[in-house]
């Protein structure tokens, strides 16, 4: 008796080790997901705020831009820390001077293309597609922005270009035109029956088609960048 009295013992005590290296095991593997799930979110926590200090960012320099009219300065280098989240940002401002949409993939059509995706330069002028009656209106009365010294407009039929600054107001009816105070609001219009095809060709350097507002967020680990463009240009 007192042999199966010791093998049960045994065999008691060899159970109730597994049983405890078997909850010891589940013990861990529960603590790692929540040590994995705890850092999870952290992790996301950390990225919400990371985006809403780039798109602080990015609200605080299209304020700016709309309100004073003006591109200048707007670069942030140094972070700024928001108060309430401890999340930081920065900032950079630019025109852009480049177009992808290629005027052979809008034969015939409105709009506004280059011939080459890239830069709107003299060899690669602006081309604005307009059906009858409609209108062009660019934006370049900003300061800060880099223009040309001159700006020359071409089209055939009926058209007219309307420069408006501080100055004042200058309309043109015949084509070709040429610009040399381009710090201003310059609106073509088709008075014809059909579309035109207005060129708009810079005399060196470039034209903006755009202004890009890039804003990085930061917290700890996490990084959120936005980019937003904001056109200046419309057709209506």
């Amino acid at each position: 008796m007192k042999k199966i009295t010791d093998n049960q013992q045994g065999i008691s005590v060899l159970l109730a080790i597994m049983i405890l290296s078997s909850l010891m095991i589940l013990t861990i593997a529960i603590s790692d997901i929540v040590l994995r799930v705890g850092r999870s979110t952290e992790q996301i926590g950390q990225s919400e705020k990371a985006y809403f200090a780039a798109e602080t960012a990015v609200e605080k320099a299209l304020y700016e831009i709309e309100k004073n009219n003006t591109i200048s300065n707007l670069d942030v280098t140094t972070p700024q820390t928001l108060a309430q989240s401890k999340a930081s940002w920065t900032r950079v401002v630019a025109q852009n001077n480049t177009l992808s949409i290629l005027c052979s993939s809008i034969v015939g059509e409105p709009g506004i293309c280059v011939n080459s995706s890239g830069a709107i330069t003299n060899s690669n002028p602006l081309h604005a597609h307009l059906l009858a009656g409609k209108s062009f209106q660019i934006d370049l009365n900003f300061s800060g922005m880099s223009l040309p010294s001159t700006l020359s407009i071409a089209w055939s039929g009926s058209g007219k270009v309307i420069a408006s600054s501080a100055t004042g107001q200058s309309v043109y009816t015949s084509s070709p035109v040429s610009l040399s105070n381009l710090n201003s609001y310059l609106r073509v219009v088709n008075t014809d029956n059909h579309l035109i095809d207005f060129e708009l060709k810079p005399s060196t350097g470039s034209i903006a088609a755009s202004i890009m507002v890039t804003g990085t967020g930061t917290l700890g680990s996490e990084k959120r960048i936005l980019q937003v463009e904001k056109k200046i240009w419309q057709i209506y």
